[in-house]
């Protein structure tokens, strides 16, 4: 292999590898409460109310949030109970030190 087939070839894998990367929309686990290794619950899902919250080990540790609104409950966090409506989420961000989320 020539010197320039090498350099083409590593730019190749750097361009694929970025576009690969550029192309993950999504965090696969967004941190909502991290004290130390031993403590810390995660989101597996993009919307907060998809799923269960875990141990990022992948061990349950479920919370659910309930907000009241106008004295009706709405499910703003967890899977359960489901006997209470999921909150419509519009968004959410990521930051270093907070996860944000939006609902209607």
């Amino acid at each position: 292999m020539t010197i320039r087939a090498s350099v083409l070839a590593c730019f190749a894998a750097i361009c694929f590898g970025a576009v690969s990367a550029a192309s993950q929309q999504e965090a696969p686990a967004t941190p909502l409460i991290t004290h130390d290794p031993y403590f810390s619950i995660w989101s597996t899902t993009g919307k907060l109310t998809d799923s269960d919250t875990t141990h990022w080990t992948g061990a349950p540790q479920p919370i659910a949030g309930i907000a009241r609104i106008d004295g009706k409950p709405f499910r703003f966090m967890g899977r359960n109970p489901v006997s209470i409506p999921a909150m419509q989420q519009v968004s959410s961000s990521i930051m270093p030190t907070q996860t944000r989320y939006e609902f209607r």
